[in-house]
């Protein structure tokens, strides 16, 4: 939370550290689902990071599992990411600092690659809302 705060976010504390902490993940994913405005992020922390793919099932969340800056960099600047998943188990604290630093740092480019990546990106979003509109 504290590494967050460096940042021009807004930084609200789920309650991993309370007996809440079993829906932190789920209620983060769904907060940056529910807010339409630009830019909401969600970082969710669990042993694994495996909490992703359950977080994606909401609409609006394109999480990503980043165990290193690499992948951080990639799925903010090629995929969009909007919420981070990372597991405890695989990052120290340092290591878990340098994902988030890279992720929050790096921006989603529509030129990239000749803007093959914000192509796929709108196919993504056209299509999840063709089949939630189902």
């Amino acid at each position: 939370v504290h590494l967050m705060k460096g940042f021009d976010v807004s930084v609200y504390d789920m309650g991993a550290g309370s007996d809440r902490r079993i829906n932190c993940f789920v209620r983060a994913a769904i907060q940056v689902g529910k807010d339409e405005s630009f830019g909401t992020v969600g970082i969710g922390i669990c042993s694994s990071g495996i909490w992703a793919a359950y977080a994606t099932k909401i609409p609006g969340v394109y999480a990503a599992r980043c165990i290193d800056k690499v992948d951080a960099v990639i799925a903010r600047k090629e995929a969009n990411s909007n919420f981070l998943a990372m597991g405890a188990e695989n990052l120290s604290g340092d290591g878990a600092n340098r994902v988030v630093d890279a992720w929050l740092s790096a921006e989603f480019s529509k030129d990239a690659e000749n803007g093959t990546y914000f192509r796929n990106f709108v196919e993504m979003v056209k299509y999840e809302q063709e089949f939630l509109s189902r």
